[in-house]
């Protein structure tokens, strides 16, 4: 009977709150879910800016996909005017067509004998 009192008076202390505040008197806290969707994720910097612009702060941020290459970098530092100037720009439009400037581009030329292909 002890050992069941015991089980019962820790089961209690375990799921009592650690503080003594009411739910009421929390601060709110705000998560921010961005979806996904290639050039429709970007409309998530406007939100960003529009959450700024009202001084809104987020806590949280998940995202999926275009969202969550856009919340990664928000919650890094990057600000919704640094994100804008880079998804418009012709870097990242390069980067996400699969463009290769020349001067990246390496290869090893190779010169092949004129009857290399004949046996």
């Amino acid at each position: 009977m002890a050992k069941y009192l015991l089980f019962l008076l820790l089961s209690v202390w375990a799921f009592m709150p650690l503080n003594s505040y009411s739910q009421e008197e929390k601060e709110q806290t705000i998560g921010l879910v961005l979806s996904g969707g290639g050039a429709d994720g970007l409309a998530h910097i406007g939100l960003l800016k529009a959450l700024e612009e009202n001084n809104i702060q987020v806590d949280y941020i998940t995202g999926a996909s275009m969202g969550a290459l856009i919340g990664s970098l928000y919650s890094s530092g990057y600000s919704p005017a640094e994100l804008e100037a880079y998804f418009t720009s012709d870097e990242f439009y390069n980067m996400a067509n699969g463009v290769i400037e020349e001067k990246y581009k390496y290869y090893l030329p190779q010169s092949y004998p004129d009857n290399a292909g004949s046996a």
